[in-house]
């Protein structure tokens, strides 16, 4: 039976990928940081479902799920690691606690660097596994292109993701392990599309209040649009089965005003079109 493993599994694209996999036959392993959700997601998917419980920050919990996984399996390989867990830490630089900032690239950096590092012999590195070498498919963001004023620990995290990814890809053409990023917009129950996720009350006494609460109106308008989780995970699945798939894709409502053009927009004029959309004057 094929099978992959999706961290981050409980809500979301992490959530709407274990669905789609499972209705096309996969096992799933999908990993979860409590036993409450490995019941719920248990309960929903059926045996097809595999819970992993791990904190991916965790390197011994992530390592030890390697047994679950190897009894499983019996010598075979995985067709793709599908690295979806992560968080997202705002705030403006200049004020933010550093130790926020630490714990965004602990989950999202060290962490897809944990689960990589553990699962790699499935995905082909121990050759005495049978069956095909498979894919790392990173979930990065638009915003792992395209920075934004007060997202700049998620940003930054993202950016880091790319370049792990690109960095991985190129090392790993030795074992034919090929990795390829998603970089989604705005998405149903994703973390950049939570409102949730932009609750900066603490700079509301700042120079950056006014700033902070037309980004509130502006990611609340967002979110009505959003993509739903399961357009990305309909092409995670695409990317798994294709056999020559691209290094990276994008995805997000409205691609050429969320992608094209500030991408291809000079950098100063961007700055000034973003200062003016979210008040931020001197």
């Amino acid at each position: 039976m094929k099978s992959v493993i999706i961290t981050g599994s409980s809500t979301g694209i992490g959530y709407a990928t274990c669905e789609i996999f499972i209705k096309k036959g996969f096992l799933v392993f999908g990993s979860v940081r409590n036993k409450r959700d490995s019941d719920r997601l248990k309960n929903s998917f059926g045996t097809k479902f595999i819970p992993l419980i791990f904190d991916i920050t965790n390197q011994k919990e992530v390592f030890k799920s390697k047994d679950i996984i190897e009894s499983e399996m019996k010598g075979m390989t995985i067709s793709a690691l599908v690295n979806n867990a992560g968080i997202a830490v705002t705030g403006p630089i200049s004020y933010i606690n550093p130790e926020k900032i630490r714990k965004q690239f602990e989950v999202n950096i060290l962490g897809v660097v944990n689960s990589t590092q553990a699962f790699l012999p499935f995905l082909g590195t121990d050759k005495s596994n049978k069956g095909k070498s498979g894919k790392i498919i990173n979930i990065s963001s638009v915003a792992g292109k395209i920075a934004s004023p007060f997202a700049g620990p998620y940003c930054m995290s993202k950016f880091a993701l790319e370049a792990l990814s690109d960095s991985l890809r190129q090392e790993l053409l030795i074992h034919n392990i090929d990795v390829i990023v998603v970089g989604p917009g705005p998405t149903q129950s994703h973390i950049w599309g939570k409102e949730e996720n932009f609750e900066l009350s603490e700079y509301a006494d700042t120079e950056y209040k006014d700033s902070i609460l037309q980004l509130k109106k502006i990611m609340n308008q967002i979110s009505e649009r959003a993509y739903p989780a399961k357009k990305v995970a309909e092409l995670i699945y695409k990317i798994t089965v294709k056999r020559k798939p691209k290094t990276r894709y994008t995805i997000t409502p409205n691609k050429i005003l969320n992608w094209y053009l500030p991408l291809l927009i000079p950098k100063r004029i961007l700055d000034r079109i973003t200062s003016y959309i979210l008040k931020i004057k001197s």
